[in-house]
């Protein structure tokens, strides 16, 4: 899977079924079965699924959230990304629990550009 990805393959290419490779990966998972006769071909598509994850994602960091939606029974924040990507509603357990602490108190972060006046003997 680490050499097809290296030498270009599309990670977001759908089968005939509409599935992208992890949703296949995840497909097979659960149709494995749950004893041990399973556990070896669960064992290695996890391994697999890990492997494409390493080449698939980068790590941008999430810089804020900016709302809060209920889908069904869980709350979902939307959320602004540090390289200014497309916000998109995620899970709190995917999110620092400290970002949403901020967003529930009602605290704003901004960052500066410049120092315009310095004041001395404050």
């Amino acid at each position: 899977v680490a050499q097809l990805l290296e030498a270009g393959a599309d990670p977001d290419l759908e089968d005939g079924s509409g599935r992208t490779p992890l949703q296949l990966i995840q497909y097979l998972k659960d149709a494995q079965p749950q004893d041990m006769t399973g556990l070896a071909n669960r064992m290695s598509l996890v391994e697999i699924e890990r492997s494409m994850n390493r080449y698939m994602w980068e790590d941008v960091p999430v810089t804020s959230v900016v709302d809060e939606r209920m889908d069904g029974e869980r709350v979902l924040y939307q959320v602004e990304w540090a390289d200014g990507g497309e916000m998109q509603w995620l899970p709190a357990d995917q999110l620092h629990p400290g970002l949403i602490e901020d967003f529930e108190a009602g605290l704003e972060s901004a960052e500066f550009e410049a120092i315009v006046d310095a004041r001395e003997n404050v």
